[in-house]
């Protein structure tokens, strides 16, 4: 899969310079999608509220500025969605990603879609795996196709921080928990739960024990640890291919129900060993193209801190990608 950065970072500014950009984050209560949008987009999202209320985007801020800039005044909407597993509130979830997704597309704007998750014993959550299957496949872009390869991102969130920094266990537990999102599904059992559409656009975010439960808080704000913030900012904003949306069609929540959800959970692990082979097979692939990625990164950081220093004079700052930190 080729990253195509380069590409996909000069069209997210001409995005940025024009109709705008959507970022939707997805995923479950608990996740920290509220604190993570908090610290990436410059203003508060309201953590802790109840779904069944409607998207929690940030309408009580950026409703009052002119084209729905963000907090640091990009030309952004930050949204952020529930996943689909929790089988109380999916179907308020699906019509809330759904309305979400087709806000972008009504409004003429680009979006950038990310599914925000954390780790169960360092292990990958089948449900969430669904969820980023039930949302990728129902959309139609403009030209017709449906979403490629990197068409995504994952963040994994709540990290702790000696698995971050420690390169024996990156080593030992990257793989396993990357491999269900980036194997060529086509090349695998119909029956096997991973990724239908692989993505390479895979961060993780340390936790900060200090803030763990303070509302609205902003990470690493003046902890002298910025640059996690400023690496992730990077990958969210500029990383990835803008994608223009044509059609959304109705989610599936029937596919996250909780007998489904248990018969996959069993399933997930009968497959588990059989799947650590494969993605054993895979590594060294898969290093090499992160490592041309990085080398990507290295190669045009300086064009974008020039860039970046140039959209500010049009309200919009473009965060300056530094290498290694949280993207793993």
């Amino acid at each position: 899969m080729a990253s195509n950065f380069r590409r996909h970072a000069e069209k997210t500014t001409q995005f940025l310079e024009g109709n705008g950009l959507d970022i939707i984050f997805i995923g479950n209560p608990g996740v920290g999608k509220s604190t993570l949008g908090s610290t990436v987009s410059g203003n508060n999202f309201e953590s802790g509220v109840s779904f069944g209320e409607g998207l929690t985007v940030m309408k009580e801020v950026h409703h009052d500025m002119k084209k729905g800039d963000d907090g640091k005044l990009r030309n952004i909407r930050w949204i952020d969605t529930p996943g689909l597993a929790d089988t109380k509130m999916r179907r308020q979830a699906a019509k809330e990603i759904e309305d979400a997704l087709r806000q972008g597309m009504d409004r003429g704007r680009a979006v950038k879609i990310y599914f925000i998750q954390t780790l169960d014993c360092g292990r990958t959550r089948p449900a969430d795996i669904l969820t980023v299957n039930e949302v990728m496949t129902n959309i139609t872009l403009a030209d017709g196709s449906k979403p490629g390869p990197n068409s995504y991102g994952i963040i994994f969130n709540k990290i702790p921080f000696h698995w971050i920094k420690d390169t024996k266990i990156h080593n030992q537990l990257k793989s396993k928990i990357e491999g269900y999102y980036k194997i060529n599904s086509e090349e695998m059992d119909p029956d096997v739960v991973c990724a239908k559409i692989p993505t390479d656009r895979i961060a993780y975010f340390p936790e900060e024990d200090a803030s763990r439960y303070e509302p609205n808080v902003k990470l690493f704000n003046s902890s002298g640890l910025k640059k996690y913030v400023d690496e992730l900012e990077h990958f969210i904003i500029l990383e990835g291919e803008p994608l223009q949306i044509e059609k959304v069609d109705k989610l599936d929540v029937e596919a996250a129900n909780a007998n489904r959800l248990e018969k996959m959970q069993q399933h997930f692990m009968d497959q588990q060993k059989r799947m650590y082979e494969e993605f054993d097979k895979k590594r060294e692939e898969w290093a090499k193209r992160e490592k041309a990625l990085e080398d990507e990164r290295d190669n045009y950081k300086n064009k974008w801190l020039e860039q970046g220093k140039k959209l500010v004079g049009k309200a919009v700052a473009v965060a300056t990608p530094r290498k290694g930190c949280a993207i793993l």
